[in-house]
């Protein structure tokens, strides 16, 4: 009997999850499609972290 209440239990977070994940990607797909409103997504063309490499300039 144990077994079936953790496999009702996992199933329930499972379905939490998914529901959580839509959430976000309606989100984003709004924030996306509606830029004055909210965050703005993710973007891949962000400006990149400074170097840790030593510049040559100073030689």
């Amino acid at each position: 009997m144990l077994w079936w209440g953790l496999a009702y239990i996992f199933v329930k977070m499972l379905a939490v999850i998914a529901e959580l994940e839509a959430d976000i990607i309606r989100e984003r797909t709004l924030a996306f499609l509606l830029p004055g409103r909210g965050a703005s997504p993710p973007s891949s063309f962000s400006i990149s972290p400074p170097s840790n490499h030593a510049t040559m300039s100073k030689y």
